[in-house]
């Protein structure tokens, strides 16, 4: 086995720590939006969160009903992510699906500190009754954006029915 010679071992080295720092800088810089996401997907999730496909269908039906009004409900979400201060916030606003006459509400969004991605949600909002979890992500790299709902399921049932933008 023939060593390399230093120089060429600083090269290397030294192309790693430049793209470490450009990779470091890119996810630094601070990122803020508006995105507008439609609720199109609707699954069933288990009490503890796990996917419950048995009860996709009676979730289908729930948020199919007339008065429901998540099936094609558009929510905006602004959001500003700032790594270097660690200043992170999301706000997602939606016309109310129970106020007469219409009007728009607004929840504030708390950051879930997921490794892998910048996700926001807000438990048991009080101005959103009957939904358990609004819920906003981007990738890590601030792509690919998520809006989501959880809403409770019928009383007695072990699910939930989650609502999501389609990716």
């Amino acid at each position: 086995m023939k060593i390399k010679p230093m120089w060429v071992w600083g090269l290397v080295i030294g192309a790693a720590l430049g793209c470490a720092a450009a990779l470091t800088t890119l996810a630094a810089a601070p990122s803020q939006g508006v995105v507008t996401l439609k609720l199109t997907q609707i699954t069933a999730v288990k009490q503890n969160g796990s996917p419950d496909p048995g009860s996709d269908a009676a979730c289908r039906e729930q948020l199919s009903q007339p008065g429901s009004q998540y099936l094609g409900l558009s929510v905006t979400t602004r959001y500003a992510i700032d790594t270097q201060s660690q200043t992170v916030y999301a706000t997602s606003t939606f016309a109310s699906v129970t106020a007469t006459p219409p009007q728009e509400v607004s929840v504030e969004l708390h950051a879930l500190g997921l490794s892998d991605s910048y996700a926001f949600g807000r438990y048991r909002p009080d101005n959103v009754p009957g939904v358990y979890g609004v819920l906003f992500s981007l990738n890590r790299w601030m792509g690919d954006p998520a809006s989501r709902f959880i809403v409770f399921g019928p009383e007695g049932k072990d699910y939930n029915c989650v609502i999501a933008s389609a990716h």
